[in-house]
């Protein structure tokens, strides 16, 4: 299994956290970096006038997300 490190918690990071979760035969184990107290980038910090937000306390996943 090869490690994998994604730099920032953001939208690309986070996508791509995914993504090699789901690869086929489970080739990666990636780990995510991220400065800040939560992962989320842009996201965790707007608010959108008529929208609605699902707000994530921690990713769903059994990987290493490291943030702080």
């Amino acid at each position: 299994m090869k490690t994998v490190l994604i730099i920032g918690g953001g939208p690309g990071g986070l996508t791509t956290l995914k993504t090699l979760l789901h690869f086929p035969n489970r080739e990666f184990d990636p780990v995510v970096l991220e400065a800040a107290p939560r992962v989320g980038g842009t996201f965790s910090q707007r608010s959108y006038e008529n929208g609605n937000l699902v707000k994530i306390r921690r990713a769903s996943c059994r990987e290493r997300v490291f943030a702080g």
